[in-house]
């Protein structure tokens, strides 16, 4: 069952860059963590500082 749960996560979230993480020890718990945001940020931030710093 907690296989096909977190089958069905990845298939979701490999659409819109984010991970989640659910179950485990504490039942209902469910964490997002968003990739592609994260990386786009970091893109962002690292060209502005290159700019700065240039």
């Amino acid at each position: 069952m907690a296989d096909n749960r977190i089958a069905h996560s990845r298939q979701r979230s490999a659409s819109t860059g984010t991970a989640k993480v659910s179950g485990g020890e504490r039942p209902g718990f469910s964490f997002y963590f968003p990739f592609m945001t994260s990386l786009i940020v970091s893109v962002v931030l690292s060209v502005l500082l290159w700019l700065v710093n240039r």
